[in-house]
């Protein structure tokens, strides 16, 4: 089969070239990378041109400049679409990959024509390249297995950024007339098709590690004081509230039961917003008891309790 790195870039000239590294040292060398920059302003496509003249990549990587700034999540789009094989990696600019990833990757799925889509697991490394360890992620278990992911553990924890996505490119070419105009991110909009269709799965292997630093487009952050933070929690559901509310639409293409329980995942997320803004424990205790830890986790549970009783809010 045939592979390719699809990267988009935007201002990333910081930390890219060691991402480009782990690309093209990668055991099985792609048959191409498409990287897609969106008009960056600090010399991040000047850096990858002279990347790739340096090492003499010109026949199999290419360096597309879009004319107009299209955002992240359609720049993405661009750069697979562009790519033209059978297997296609998501890349961002400032994580380092395994030099094994995706001979491991394309192994799998070679070996297993139902996957449309195919996720590993990920360690996480700071600015300067330090591994990192956080409660949140937990321990990468690399036992090889493969788990199917549904709809149902999507809406319970999201654990797949697109650097650690593989895709199929007839689920890409089935699904992107659909999805090219959504607000939702890529990785969240192939999740959910891939898992409405039963070809989600992730592979128990750690593959890349995810840099974490000021300028990530998703704002992430470990530190347990952080996420412990009650304004910055509320802002947290409000956005992941709305991709979900946006995933609803009409032009997805999900069918009637992931609506379903996205739609029941709607409801306690707004119930738990409402908790949390009134600091209500017995609202919070109401709500994890009668989900039963279906939809909502323990870990969840704590904090909440904990943003209720501590969380700082506002101005308090």
């Amino acid at each position: 089969m045939t592979t390719a790195v699809a990267v988009a870039l935007y201002n990333g000239a910081r930390f890219l070239e060691t991402q480009l590294d782990s690309l093209r040292l990668q055991s099985r060398t792609p048959d191409r990378v498409v990287l897609c920059d969106d008009g960056s302003t600090d010399g991040t496509a000047d850096l990858v041109a002279a990347y790739i003249a340096k090492h003499g990549l010109g026949e199999t990587w290419e360096l597309s400049r879009n004319p107009e700034n299209l955002g992240y999540i359609r720049n993405f789009y661009r750069a697979i679409s562009l790519c033209g094989t059978d297997l296609i990696f998501l890349s961002d600019q400032d994580d380092v990959w395994k030099s094994d990833k995706i001979e491991k990757m394309t192994a799998v799925m070679e070996a297993n024509p139902h996957i449309s889509l195919l996720s590993c697991r990920y360690g996480i490394i700071d600015a300067a390249g330090e591994e990192q360890h956080s409660l949140v992620e937990g321990s990468a278990n690399e036992d090889g297995g493969l788990e199917p992911v549904t709809v149902q553990t999507i809406m319970t924890a999201y654990r797949w950024p697109g650097m650690l996505m593989c895709l199929r490119k007839e689920f890409f070419d089935g699904v992107i007339s659909a999805i090219a105009d959504s607000p939702v991110p890529h990785d969240l909009m192939f999740a959910a098709c891939a898992a409405d269709r039963d070809s989600f799965y992730e592979y128990h292997y750690l593959g890349a590690y995810h840099r974490r630093h000021d300028n990530n487009v998703a704002k992430e952050e470990h530190r347990i004081f952080k996420l412990l933070d009650l304004q910055r929690k509320l802002t947290d559901i409000a956005r992941t509230r709305k991709h979900w509310t946006d995933l609803l639409h009409e032009s997805t293409p999900i069918g009637e039961s992931s609506r379903r329980i996205i739609a029941e995942r709607l409801a306690l997320h707004e119930k738990r917003e409402k908790a949390l803004r009134d600091r209500s424990l017995s609202q919070i205790l109401r709500l994890y008891r009668e989900d039963k830890g279906v939809l909502l986790r323990k870990l969840s549970l704590v904090c909440d309790v904990w943003l209720v009783c501590f969380g700082k809010y506002k101005n308090n």
